[in-house]
C-alpha cells in the first residue's frame, strides 16, 4: 500500500477533533470551532487520500496552533557554572 501523502496528518486531525468515527469503520469531518458535523460518511482512506481536506486542514490556523500546542517543547532553565560561581 506504501505511505500515504498525508501520513500521521490523519491521527492528528482526529486528536485535534477535525475528524470523528461515527460508527464502526466510518468517518466524518468536523468543523472543531462550530462542532458541525459534515453529513457524508467517509472510509478512513477516503479521507486520508483526500488533497482538498489535508490541503485545508494544515491552512487552519486552530489546527496549526494544535500541532504547535502538542510538539512544541519549552524552553528549559539551564543553570551554567558561570552563574554558579557569580552566586558565591
Amino acid at each position: 500500500s506504501g505511505l500515504y501523502r498525508w501520513s500521521g496528518l490523519f491521527d492528528l486531525a482526529k486528536e485535534a477533533g477535525f475528524v470523528e468515527n461515527v460508527s464502526k469503520g466510518w468517518w466524518t469531518t468536523v468543523d472543531p470551532e462550530t462542532g458541525e458535523v459534515a453529513d457524508k460518511k467517509l472510509r478512513e482512506s477516503e479521507i486520508k487520500s483526500d488533497d482538498a481536506f489535508f490541503e485545508s486542514l494544515i491552512a487552519n490556523p486552530k489546527f496549526n496552533e494544535f500541532v504547535e500546542n502538542k510538539f512544541l517543547l519549552g524552553t528549559p532553565v539551564q543553570e551554567t557554572f558561570e552563574d554558579d560561581e557569580d552566586d558565591e
